[in-house]
């Protein structure tokens, strides 16, 4: 089996346990509280933003961010999803792996 990357563009969509995640690319990407961030999953709608006001690596790095909250969503784990600093982490982490295999 051969495993082809592909890190640019981002996908526009992925699917989790069977749901379709919408993934949008935007300028500005605004959270609940109207803040400027990187990113956001919005459960309700199985949508992510990621902002493209960073660079290519850093949106695909909030990419796997926001994946991991729409994991934690779909797995019923209301209480990890609240760590953002474990996610940030694991995030990051999992990007390096991608990111370097051969």
């Amino acid at each position: 089996m051969t495993l082809h990357l592909n890190f640019d563009p981002l996908p526009k969509q992925c699917k989790i346990f069977g749901n379709t995640i919408d993934i949008v690319r935007k300028t500005v990407v605004l959270d609940d509280d109207g803040l400027a961030v990187n990113g956001t999953y919005e459960a309700e709608k199985d949508r992510i933003e990621i902002s493209t006001e960073q660079s290519l690596d850093k949106q695909w790095q909030t990419l796997l961010h926001e994946l991991y909250h729409a994991v934690l969503h779909y797995c019923g784990k209301t209480d990890l999803d609240e760590d953002e600093a474990h996610i940030e982490m694991t995030s990051q982490v999992v990007f390096q792996i991608i990111k370097t295999l051969n």
